[in-house]
């Protein structure tokens, strides 16, 4: 087992007693304590398949940045953001309503169907919603991978933001395409490999939380455990209903495992990128190279200086593993770390800012120019920005933005809350309403899988529709994770 790279979780954990009632949960249930919206059973008697009607998307918030009173580290509806000391200035309780209807699955390989409602905040199901809490991610460790797939549990694979690229106005941020294409190729993302080194990060935190317990207790059970790219897509469809995907559904001992899954279609485009993809791809990495530089322990040391290598290693990564909470569901997650900085946080008394490391996502656009293009950057491009941020618990976005020929015009980092008011007003989409869909997605989803059952959840775009397919097998490495879960106790 790998050792504890990191300091245990705080005892003042906000998962809370409710896990007996939560893991009775139906698709339809209403649970207590935890703030699980209850959609009422639809009603069939006239068509089986006849989706329910809805309007706006309820959720306000979507914004970041206002401070509220309580619990810590929560969503809080009234300012839309992260709160390290506040619950926020949320309104009075209101009834919940089902994002998409939950449907009989008449295909015997189906265990279950929704049909999802309008897009977002313009499904009027869900305009009275309660917003449901988000617990800030929390790090509970994280390794390095080399190029060559080698693991080491630390943190060498993490690069510092280099500070002087802020504010950078010219420079290459990509060759012709051509230099980047192998190493664009070599890029293998959230592998199987590497969903075996979060569970046995979980593994190894639960061992040392079992540790520190009293005789004849046992650490709170996580009810989701995934990478974060399988999340991203969970939220994502609350607009985004072009893309198709799907992922593996493995449920054990209470939790649900996701397994990333690659359609037809993706390892498809994945065979045949076209020069284009590949020379889009090389920016994206030559300007993570250009932003930063060999890590720092500590905010008063000196960094590495120039760039440390011409080389660009697509497979090399630090992946964090962090738990977060949804209204009631507890959820760990791999995620990869482009990089961190040191920023002064202000502190509730009168003393100093103290420095807190955070992370940041590095990104890379065409700077949109025209109206058609800056409308299409931010209802698209932003929505999955601000998505894999703020699940992944991400300090800020670094965007370099370029030129048709690729050559860097401008760095500019962005906050969260920068990024939500952006598009406030305009109508595109809704911080508050992605976070209503997802609580409630997640309770169809946990309430759907059987305990043992493995599956296969895909979205079918053309459709809306979300099928729980009835699948083969569960993976191997899952299976010896949780024969060793049972080793150590938890069962």
């Amino acid at each position: 087992m790998p050792p504890s790279p990191f300091v245990p979780p705080p005892p003042d954990d906000l998962f809370g007693p409710d896990n007996d009632e939560y893991t009775r949960t139906t698709p339809f249930s209403t649970i207590t304590p935890a703030d699980i919206p209850a959609p009422p059973p639809p009603d069939y008697s006239a068509h089986d398949h006849s989706p329910l009607r809805g309007g706006p998307y309820g959720g306000a918030g979507g914004g970041f940045g206002r401070r509220g009173r309580g619990g810590r580290g929560r969503w809080g509806r009234g300012g839309g953001g992260w709160e390290e000391r506040g619950q926020g200035m949320g309104g009075p309780r209101q009834p919940s309503g089902p994002a998409f209807q939950v449907l009989p699955a008449n295909n015997p390989n189906l265990a279950s169907m929704a049909v999802l409602g309008l897009r977002g905040h313009h499904d009027a199901a869900l305009k009275a919603a309660k917003l449901p809490t988000f617990q800030k991610p929390n790090l509970l460790a994280g390794f390095s991978r080399l190029g060559d797939g080698t693991v080491f549990w630390d943190e060498r694979c993490l690069r510092r933001l280099r500070p002087a690229i802020l504010g950078r106005d010219g420079g290459k941020a990509g060759g012709d395409g051509t230099d980047g294409a192998a190493a664009a190729a070599a890029a293998v993302g959230d592998s199987e490999n590497g969903f075996a080194d979060v569970l046995r990060a979980m593994r190894s935190v639960l061992k040392h939380q079992l540790a520190a317990l009293q005789p004849g207790t046992s650490p709170d059970r996580l009810h989701f455990v995934t990478f974060r790219n399988n999340l991203n897509k969970l939220m994502g469809v609350c607009y985004n209903r072009q893309d198709a995907w799907e992922m593996g559904v493995h449920k054990r001992l209470g939790s649900v495992y996701l397994d990333v899954h690659k359609t037809a279609a993706d390892q498809q485009q994945q065979q045949h990128k076209s020069e284009q993809q590949r020379r889009f791809e090389f920016y994206g990495y030559s300007f993570e190279r250009v932003a930063t530089e060999a890590r720092k322990t500590g905010p008063g040391e000196a960094g590495a200086g120039g760039e440390d290598s011409l080389v660009i290693d697509a497979n090399e990564e630090f992946c964090a593993v962090l738990k977060t909470k949804v209204g009631a569901h507890r959820v760990l997650m791999g995620a990869e770390m482009d990089c961190y900085e040191w920023v002064n946080m202000p502190q509730p008394s009168s003393g100093p800012p103290k420095p807190e490391r955070i992370f940041l996502e590095l990104k890379t656009s065409l700077l949109p120019e025209t109206e058609g293009q800056r409308e299409r950057f931010e209802r698209d491009k932003l929505l999955k920005w601000w998505i894999q941020s703020f699940v992944g618990g991400v300090g800020a976005i670094v965007v370099g933005f370029r030129d048709t020929r690729g050559r860097l015009v401008g760095v500019e980092r962005w906050s969260l809350g920068e990024v939500t008011r952006r598009v406030k007003g305009k109508d595109y989409w809704e911080a508050g309403s992605v976070l209503t869909f997802t609580d409630q997605m997640l309770t169809w989803l946990y309430g759907s899988a059987q305990e043992g059952g493995d599956y296969v959840l895909r979205f079918v775009p053309g459709q809306s529709r979300l099928e729980l397919a009835a699948a083969d097998g569960c993976p191997a490495f899952i299976e010896q994770h949780c024969q060793e879960l049972a080793a150590i106790g938890i069962s």
